[in-house]
């Protein structure tokens, strides 16, 4: 794949400038007729799953935006503390109106085109999310907004319909990078993939679908102080964790991502540097309401109630811990919604729905067996062991589970195309009745992971699913009032989650990773944003 945009020159001595130029007089001082060429550093990365694009607009996943988000940035962040902190912003206000946010940019930013970083560009960012065609991945998260003002060329005013005290927080999230609009209408909606450009420390030179992400670190980088410590990255696809390890194991990587909990024990010892963290993703069983068996809430109760956990937790050991709702202890908001473990219970609930126990263990109704098609990637470590024990709990009160695994980023569009068929014609009922997803806290609380409110998700919401009630709580969770009438809204959001049981939580998903012991500086953030400003190779 041919890189399309051109590396801008920049004048200013960079990191590589300097070090190139020193090994330029070290070479003519030696032997006074030539110049000694640099080593190239190059940092190779393994991991599962390749990126499904590499335009912002269009997906956010965390494979993807492992990889974007060292292309673009946003104009905050989080820290690995879960503090918000500025980045290509470098103040924001909310102003007397209880409703305008004022932001200050960051000013003498470019884009890897060379284009200049400025109001203009963060107003057609936000306009392109909300209003494109389709809008942005992000239109779902960002708070209704009245009007966007250019104040001067770095400043700029979001106006809210609704007073939001999460504003800042949601434009924290991964899926709010912001995009050269020079690039983009020049490569258009469906070619922005071959020449991403943003301000980040890492520039695209190539992508080759199924294989690898190649990143040139970017010479004008404006955060000289953290900017790349290698020349180039390399994202690797290799989809077995096994093989993952064996590249690591043979020198043909550095870094080996999503290592299973059994594999981490090979790397203890040895010439590596081990990291384990406990994320704040909540690696779940999503139900499609819209689904004519699962549409009933007392069959959706039936199988939460069939699932002990705490055999989950046994079962998957170190890859995760125990999950009791949607949500991490210690985000804010965060309540348990999980349903608890009460196979009687279940049994009962899916008497009183008609489902009447079959001679096989099966439960039938009308003739039709209780069978629930489930939709996994199974990419994380844990999640194949975790289905094949709920598998077996659901069989113990009469439902089959069936695992119809997808590869690559099958599942994603299957998804999504099946839950925009419906949302464009309601009689319409998507093929999938399960699904398996893992859902992130990026802001510090929980109204990340539960998503907008959900009579207005649309086709990006895959479980079908609208509750006024939940929608009212959601928007207290989310307004500028006290912290503890926000906290009535999260508690009210989870108690709907636990009665109506859309999403059945499997476990947390621990981050485990190694490296290379010549690999320095990485530090992984629980949220999963990947960041290797710094991240260097030791000779």
């Amino acid at each position: 794949m041919n890189r399309l945009i051109a590396r801008p020159v920049h004048a200013q001595c960079t990191r590589r400038a300097a070090l190139a130029l020193s090994g330029a007089l070290v070479a003519l001082s030696m032997s006074g007729t030539g110049v000694a060429a640099q080593d190239e550093t190059t940092l190779r990365i393994a991991r599962p799953d390749d990126v499904r694009a590499l335009n912002p607009f269009r997906q956010a996943n965390n494979s993807t935006s492992e990889v974007t988000y060292q292309i673009h940035e946003g104009l905050v962040t989080v820290t690995p503390e879960q503090e918000i902190v500025p980045v290509l912003a470098t103040e924001w206000e909310l102003l007397d109106d209880g409703l305008t946010y004022r932001v200050k940019l960051r000013e003498g930013v470019t884009f890897h085109s060379g284009a200049p970083f400025n109001a203009e560009a963060v107003a057609w960012n936000m306009d392109k999310q909300l209003n494109g065609t389709p809008p942005g991945i992000a239109a779902g998260l960002i708070p209704p907004l009245s009007a966007i003002e250019v104040v001067d060329e770095y400043t700029i005013d979001f106006t809210l319909e609704e007073p939001s005290g999460v504003f800042m927080a949601i434009l924290a999230a991964p899926l709010f990078m912001i995009v050269d609009p020079t690039a983009y209408a020049e490569l258009g909606d469906d070619n922005y993939d071959s020449g991403p450009s943003g301000t980040g420390p890492f520039m695209f030179e190539s992508w080759s679908p199924g294989e690898n992400v190649t990143l040139v670190d970017n010479e004008a980088y404006w955060d000289e102080a953290n900017g790349p410590e290698v020349d180039k990255v390399v994202f690797e696809v290799i989809p077995e964790a096994s093989a993952r390890s064996i590249a690591l194991q043979n020198g043909e990587i550095d870094v080996a991502f999503t290592v299973a909990a059994e594999q981490m024990e090979l790397f203890r010892d040895g010439p590596y540097n081990v990291h384990e963290v406990p994320s704040t993703r909540v690696v779940f069983i999503g139900l499609n309401t819209a689904d004519p068996i699962l549409s009933d809430v007392k069959v959706r109760q039936a199988l939460g109630h069939a699932m002990d956990r705490e055999m989950i937790d046994a079962f998957i050991g170190p890859n995760g811990s125990l999950a009791s709702g949607m949500g991490v202890d210690g985000a804010l908001g965060f309540f348990p919604s999980a349903r608890e473990f009460d196979p009687d219970a279940a049994r009962s609930l899916l008497d009183e729905a008609g489902w009447s126990a079959g001679s096989d263990g099966v439960r039938t109704k009308d003739g039709e067996p209780l069978e629930i098609d489930v939709w996994t990637q199974a990419s994380y470590p844990g999640e194949i062991e975790a289905l094949q024990v709920v598998q077996q709990q659901w069989r113990d009160v009469g439902a089959q589970m069936n695992l119809v695994r997808l590869e690559g980023g099958a599942l994603y569009s299957g998804l999504s195309e099946q839950a925009t068929a419906h949302h464009e014609d309601s009689a319409m009922v998507p093929e999938y009745q399960g699904f398996v997803l893992g859902s992130g806290i990026r802001t510090g609380e929980v109204g990340y992971i539960t998503e907008r409110p959900k009579c207005d998700q649309g086709p990006r919401g895959y479980g079908r699913y609208c509750n006024p009630e939940y929608d009212e709580a959601f928007n207290l969770s989310q307004s500028p009032a006290s912290v503890e009438e926000r906290l009535v809204g999260y508690e009210r959001m989870a108690e709907i989650f636990h009665d109506d049981a859309i999403r059945l939580p499997l476990f947390v998903l621990q981050i485990n990773v190694v490296t290379s012991d010549k690999v320095e500086g990485l530090v992984l953030n629980p949220s999963q944003s990947l960041n290797l400003r710094g991240v260097s190779i030791a000779d």
